[in-house]
């Protein structure tokens, strides 16, 4: 490759990090080289500029959601009664791209108010139901694809990984520490978002982290013992009481 100029598109990287210094050795080696990586961790290399995907808009989503059906169905057609229906459909995907694709690909065996109400009542085992469209065994399903991260990540994470799903909306690491009894959790959760298993935002100078619905669900059902989601739960409550306490207290001042 040294005297080439070439883009070079590698997929997938996570499952091979251990690689990332011969792709930095190639990059010095081979001036001509470019390299466009998709992984869920980065690779630190020098120079490297990473570019987060993020969620679809809602438009992008539409489209995909619309293409990928007419694929099962040339003629299939969406009616303007039906437009809060598929609104509410992608919602519940969350913007994820493989989601929409599976979805999608049921509009030849399921209505589109069954597709919403099998989302809204039972979304776990939707998600558990598998692809036949799907030609890797990572993408079989929706569980599938975020067991193969689940598996990348150390025991520590995959412990608080599981717990975190107990958490309502976005959370700071200190709300981490006091309802998870865990220390310095501030390097799991930049873990966990380093496996695009959490998203953040700056929230009044700091951090706050988010959980995706789609994965919270997988996240939930990695607890297992319903005393420790109970006492998660209690914890949880407890923590969040205080919080707002010395929140009014603070207004009150």
């Amino acid at each position: 490759l040294q005297n080439r100029n070439i883009l070079l598109a590698l997929d997938n990287f996570e499952g091979v990090l251990s690689a990332a210094p011969l792709i930095g050795r190639l990059l010095q080696a081979c001036s001509g080289v470019r390299c466009l990586i998709t992984s869920q961790k980065a690779l630190n290399l020098p120079g490297e500029k990473q570019i987060e995907v993020k969620s679809m808009a809602d438009t992008d989503s539409f489209k995909l959601f619309y293409n990928r059906a007419r694929l099962k169905r040339q003629n299939w057609q969406i009616s303007p009664k039906d437009m809060p229906i598929v609104a509410e459909i992608l919602k519940l995907t969350d913007g994820i791209p493989i989601c929409i694709e599976w979805v999608a690909a049921r509009v030849n065996e399921m209505t589109l108010p069954e597709l919403q109400n099998g989302l809204q009542q039972n979304r776990a085992k939707f998600f558990k139901d598998k692809n036949p469209d799907s030609v890797e065994e990572r993408h079989i399903s929706i569980e599938a694809c975020i067991d193969w991260t689940y598996r990348l990540l150390s025991k520590p994470a995959k412990r608080l990984f599981s717990q975190l799903s107990l958490f309502s909306g976005g959370f700071f690491a200190e709300d981490v520490e006091a309802v998870c009894q865990i220390e310095e959790a501030s390097e799991l959760l930049e873990s966990l978002q380093g496996h695009s298993l959490l998203s953040w935002q700056e929230v009044i100078g700091k951090t706050r982290y988010l959980m995706l619905p789609t994965v919270q669900q997988y996240a939930r059902e990695q607890i297992g013992d319903k005393d420790k989601i109970e006492a998660l739960r209690q914890r949880h409550a407890q923590h969040f009481l205080k919080v707002l306490f010395a929140g009014c207290i603070f207004l009150l001042k």
